[in-house]
């Protein structure tokens, strides 16, 4: 169990198994026990959670692999974007889909 403070209050957040997280997001249409709303869009999942005003959306990543980085023929990427090489998500997780506010701070 987590704690995340700000001004306005604190939510309790859990870190628990996220494959039984993810099913119960998934399979029961239920919101996470700290999101005041939820839903999916084009972009995929989401959940937000109020504290006071302050209001912060979060997108749920998925496992997965993908190719990270630029080819070498790529002459207008940077040095520290060459090699190309696949990354691994091995566990899902959310992720804020904007910089943290200066209320939620």
């Amino acid at each position: 169990m987590g704690t995340l403070r700000a001004r306005g209050g604190r939510i309790k957040f859990s870190a628990g198994d996220p494959h039984e997280a993810r099913k119960a997001f998934w399979k029961s249409g239920r919101a996470p026990a700290w999101a005041s709303d939820w839903g999916r869009d084009e972009y995929g999942a989401w959940a937000e959670f109020r504290v006071s005003d302050a209001v912060q959306r979060l997108r749920w990543v998925m496992p997965g692999r993908f190719r990270m980085g630029s080819q070498g023929s790529d002459k207008e990427a940077f040095d520290h974007e060459k090699p190309a090489h696949e990354v691994i998500v091995s566990k899902g997780y959310w992720l804020f889909d904007t910089p943290c506010c200066q209320d939620m701070w």
